[in-house]
């Protein structure tokens, strides 16, 4: 008779164990999908930082085109800008490409490799675009001067002109830069406390 109770409380005992380790594997896979989720949506930012950079080089382009035809600038000068600003566009796009089932369903390692590579990418593409925009704004700045001493004008205004721009584009380039290297580090420190799980 003790033996039949034993094994009744036995039993129930399995029975509220295999409960309680399926309420475990419920919690652990919630938790996962909201930390998926909360990476998915920290690397929207730079899916829309890849955004801004399209639009921004169309801007840049007609842009280039109308101070072409307005200020004289040269053919040459327009066709290396456009091929510049290109450059930049389908570099980035490429370094940053992430797609959104990558971070809800793909394997986290392979994500968190992609990451942290992207981030290395990211590095050398500003190392490779420094000194091209640095060598750009120099080529523009000469344009301008050209234009501005063709007419008679202080070539001054351009210079102090040309390099607040360049300072402003300058922070503003390292701020937008910073922000997509901290949200892949966020996202790199969420997939590694995930694998600690």
């Amino acid at each position: 008779m003790e033996n039949i109770i034993a094994n009744n409380g036995l039993e129930e005992m399995k029975a509220q164990m295999a409960i309680l380790k399926n309420k475990i594997e419920g919690q652990t896979m919630l938790n996962e999908r909201l930390m998926r989720r909360a990476m998915n949506d920290r690397m929207s930012l730079v899916r829309r930082m890849v955004v801004l950079d399209v639009v921004m080089v169309i801007v840049c382009i007609a842009a280039m085109y109308a101070f072409m035809k307005l200020f004289g600038l040269s053919l040459l000068f327009f066709v290396v800008s456009v091929v510049l600003f290109s450059w930049c566009l389908v570099s980035s796009a490429y370094i940053n490409r992430i797609k959104e089932s990558e971070l809800l369903e793909g394997d986290l390692l392979k994500t968190g490799e992609k990451l942290v590579r992207m981030k290395r990418q990211r590095v050398r593409l500003m190392m490779i675009n420094l000194p091209l925009g640095m060598a750009w704004a120099a080529w523009y700045g000469y344009e301008m001067i050209v234009f501005e001493t063709a007419w008679g004008g202080e070539p001054r205004i351009i210079i102090v002109g040309l390099c607040v721009g360049l300072v402003v584009g300058l922070i503003i380039g390292l701020r937008i830069f910073r922000k997509m290297q901290r949200a892949n580090d966020i996202v790199i420190q969420q997939i590694e406390e995930m694998k600690a799980l």
